[in-house]
């Protein structure tokens, strides 16, 4: 192996090695509903961004499925690295890289639409209805 290819390993192996504490670390932060709001981090839809109840339930919820997603994420660029770098051959690589590529996908879109209709649930059982109103 020659210096520039073992180079390009130890460059992607510390991005990878910076990779898995920072998406375990956003795991734990949302689990324990101490993620604040923000325009740049979390699920950022009309329905989770409404109220800070919501916001904190939907991310304590989907902090796993959002975990696993990027961890899938991880091995399709550790996939698409190895293919590039010729060290599996690249006829397996992309067929490994189609399906993993199209479970990333699967799995982000169903959780998103899962959790902007579990997050408008919580704001429609939040708001008082025209008799709780009334009462007040």
């Amino acid at each position: 192996m020659g210096g520039l290819v073992r180079g390009e390993l130890l460059g992607a192996g510390l991005l990878v090695a910076a990779f898995i504490p920072v998406l375990l670390w956003m795991f734990v932060v949302c689990r324990r509903g101490t993620l604040p709001r923000s325009g740049i981090v979390g699920i950022r839809t009309w329905n989770v961004l409404k109220s800070e109840r919501t916001w904190t339930e939907i991310h304590r919820r989907y902090a796993v499925i959002f975990l696993v997603d990027g961890l899938l994420l991880g091995v399709a660029a550790l996939l698409f690295f190895l293919g590039g770098m010729s060290f599996i051959e690249p006829e397996v690589v992309g067929g490994q890289l189609v399906w993993v590529a199209v479970l990333i996908i699967v799995v982000t879109i169903v959780s998103a639409i899962s959790a902007e209709i579990h997050a408008w649930i919580l704001n429609r059982q939040a708001q008082p209805t025209g008799d709780d109103a009334r009462v007040k």
